[in-house]
């Protein structure tokens, strides 16, 4: 009896994952794992740039639009959900395809991921109270005097993660660093990766006809759909809390903290057109610098020199992002909330 197959397609935004993973698919007669972490959301296909209705129809896909923006999941509960129907799918197909760019899922397939403890929901309406009420930088130093180990290896940008790791701290009693072990699992399948990629400018350019046609789609009505309710999902998916104030405070909040957004060909230029100044592209270009500019705030300095003022003349970025020149800045598409 032939080994069963997980073929994991992966690789970056918009190098073309999911049209190779249907042929692939339709190839070997099986269905499509996807492992996205925003594609399992539904009302959000456009943003996210999940598969079309002629794709699903191709080829049955799994964990696509499954979820509303106002559930919690994660990989923890993907690793579960998607091992029950890999399994399931061997029972009658030698191969399965897995297909995203969400590598903390594919790593829960493929490696499996530490065993935490189920946070409560006292615990998840706590931490995220403290963290609406309090902010970002309280709830790093939250984690740094709870685990000082794991704030120095978290991206503590990442404010979702973060917050997380505070969860787990409270709920099991310990350090999080002390319950991540890094132990692969085995699995009773055969694990095939196929990692894709393209010139880097041939990539931006797909990416950059990808947006424009999001927004000719209907991406910023997508958006402000998004919005309407008691779900923001741009706090909800940086991981930050619905609690704070009416629906109309949280909205007022969101036009304030929605003014990010991001060159579509480089994907640095972090701000609406008018709120940010910028580096010399010779400056940007350094691997050392990660910049990041917030509204009503001055020019950040830049990293390239020791923490020091760049030496560099700073440039007002209007129409065109400074280090590829040709890509309009994000078109400001949520300037108009």
């Amino acid at each position: 009896m032939p080994q069963k197959t997980l073929v994991v397609i992966t690789g970056p935004t918009g190098v073309g994952k999911t049209a190779v993973a249907i042929r692939l698919a339709r190839d070997l007669g099986t269905e499509i794992v996807s492992a996205d972490s925003r594609q399992i959301f539904r009302d959000i296909p456009i943003g996210t740039a999940a598969p079309t209705a002629d794709e699903l129809a191709a080829v049955r896909h799994h964990f696509v639009g499954i979820l509303g923006l106002d559930e919690y999941y994660s990989a923890a509960q993907f690793e579960e959900d998607a091992l029950a129907v890999i399994d399931r799918l061997f029972q009658t197909h030698d191969y399965v395809v897995m297909c995203g760019g969400s590598m903390m899922y594919v790593d829960a397939v493929c490696k499996g991921i530490d065993q935490l403890p189920t946070i409560s929901d006292d615990v998840r309406r706590d931490v995220a109270r403290r963290l609406a009420e309090d902010g970002a930088d309280a709830m790093r130093e939250e984690l740094r005097r709870l685990d000082p180990v794991y704030y120095e290896q978290v991206d503590l940008n990442n404010v979702k993660r973060v917050a997380h790791a505070v969860e787990i701290c409270l709920q099991s009693g310990k350090p999080y660093s002390s319950l991540r072990t890094g132990t692969v699992k085995q699995r009773p399948f055969r694990i095939v990766k196929i990692g894709l990629n393209l010139p880097r400018q041939e990539l931006f350019d797909r990416i950059n006809c990808r947006v424009e046609k999001m927004v000719e789609e209907g991406l910023v009505e997508e958006a402000r759909r998004g919005l309407q309710g008691d779900v923001c999902l741009f706090r909800r998916h940086d991981g930050l809390s619905d609690s704070r104030g009416s629906v109309a405070e949280k909205h007022a909040r969101l036009r304030q903290e929605a003014a990010y957004v991001v060159c579509q060909r480089c994907r640095h230029a972090l701000a609406c057109p008018d709120r940010l100044r910028r580096c010399t592209p010779s400056c940007f270009q350094s691997v050392a610098l990660n910049f990041r500019a917030s509204p009503g705030k001055k020019l950040q300095k830049c990293g390239v020199n020791a923490g020091k003022s760049c030496k560099f003349a700073y440039q007002t970025v209007e129409k065109s992002c400074k280090i590829c020149l040709k890509s309009v800045v994000g078109k400001a598409l949520v300037a108009n909330f």
